[in-house]
């Protein structure tokens, strides 16, 4: 067992899998044995967003919503139904 420090700015993406989480940063992966949930719970709500059940965007990283996508670095990301009004709010700030 690691652990490591991640500065909350370099975070761009931290997906679910299942019981774990992949946190996406700028240069690297890591693998965390929290939920989404309890990541919600610690991180900074002003600065990450729920945008899907399986996904927590940096509000910082999302470089446009087109559809029902945003753009994250080279990857296009889904936006669940539930969570689209949250997306939207952040573009009319």
């Amino acid at each position: 067992k690691k652990y490591y420090r991640i500065p909350l700015d370099e975070i761009s993406l931290i997906s679910s899998m299942g019981d774990f989480a992949k946190v996406h940063t700028t240069t690297k992966t890591y693998i965390t044995s929290q939920t989404l949930k309890q990541l919600l719970q610690i991180l900074p709500n002003n600065q990450f967003l729920r945008i899907h059940k399986s996904y927590i965007a940096a509000i910082h990283s999302i470089e446009y919503l087109e559809g029902n996508q945003v753009k994250i670095g080279s990857d296009k990301i889904p936006v669940g139904y539930s969570y689209r009004e949250a997306v939207d709010s952040i573009f009319r700030r």
